[in-house]
């Protein structure tokens, strides 16, 4: 798994690769019980300092990743090792006031299993799960524009659309996600009048274009998300509107 970043002059004067910087955390951190009104100096004597720290008016918030829990099946008493991040909000005083799990995963994809509930007699079925396969070898791009008209200054068109693109990176890599393809951020030029930008891409990867699998684009502005639009095959349409529903 790859996360790229591409800004473009024809379509690229910076390239910066973030490479296997998600995955799943790393176990490196055993569950602590109790932690409300815990010190919170205490919890950075266990765990180190957190991997992030936003000051408030009123204390701070912190996450910790990499912690070990165990998660417990109140049916079948059977219990599997989960890896989480671990959300603290500490109070001026220092001491916890909420905490919560967040973005756990199995440490054994293995023993991951799905229930659902039928009808009518509401009983569970063991469907399993099989381990998320990885394919480094499909590409996702997404981005927007870096150019503009020389009568605006771009911010709508399409700067919002490029940090936006980017910010989505961030988020992946900052929450600890692995993304099951190569996620590329391309952040086009002369899409406004030409896309000389995008054709040097298509040419750049002629021999993967196959590889390709989906393409986004933020161009609509920096204004509430209301909808997406959607251009391809009527089996990649299907999908989309299965992901919709």
């Amino acid at each position: 798994m790859r996360i790229v970043l591409i800004a473009g002059l024809m379509f690229a004067s910076a390239c910066t690769t973030l490479s296997d910087q998600a995955g799943t955390a790393v176990a490196d951190r055993k569950e602590i019980v109790g932690l409300i009104d815990m010190s919170y100096e205490y919890i950075e004597q266990e765990w180190g300092k957190p991997e992030y720290d936003l000051p408030k008016t009123d204390g701070r918030t912190v996450k910790f990743k990499g912690v070990t829990t165990e998660d417990t099946d109140p049916d079948t008493g059977a219990s599997e090792k989960k890896i989480c991040q671990v959300k603290l909000d500490v109070n001026q005083e220092g001491l916890v006031e909420n905490w919560d799990y967040e973005d756990c995963v199995y440490a054994d994809p293995n023993a991951v299993k799905s229930k659902i509930a039928t009808e009518p007699d509401d009983e569970d079925i063991d469907l399993g799960q099989k381990p998320i396969e990885i394919d480094e070898d499909e590409v996702i791009v997404l981005g927007g524009h870096i150019d503009s008209w020389d009568v605006g200054q771009g911010a709508h068109d399409d700067a919002g659309g490029c940090v936006a693109a980017w910010e989505a990176l961030r988020i992946i890599k900052e929450l600890g996600l692995r993304p099951k393809r190569t996620i590329r951020c391309v952040l086009w030029t002369n899409e406004e009048n030409g896309l000389k930008g995008s054709k040097a891409y298509r040419d750049m990867h002629m021999d993967e274009l196959d590889q390709h699998v989906l393409a986004i684009e933020s161009d609509g502005g920096v204004f509430a998300p209301s909808g997406f639009g959607f251009t391809g095959s009527d089996k990649a349409k299907s999908m989309v509107e299965e992901i919709h529903e």
